[in-house]
């Protein structure tokens, strides 16, 4: 769990500068993907609780 917390982390510091990058149709895209992706992630854990 601690490791998934320091990926979670490093995620959240490289997201900002990748959306300084980005115009927002990737933005939008991007935040899609990552709203899909942690509604799966919350399933996964439930699922294994």
């Amino acid at each position: 769990m601690p490791s998934f917390i320091s990926f979670a982390v490093s995620i959240l510091g490289v997201i900002p500068c990748i959306l300084l990058k980005l115009n927002l149709v990737y933005y939008f895209f991007i935040f899609k993907i990552l709203f899909i992706y942690s509604v799966y992630l919350l399933f996964v854990v439930n699922a294994f609780l």
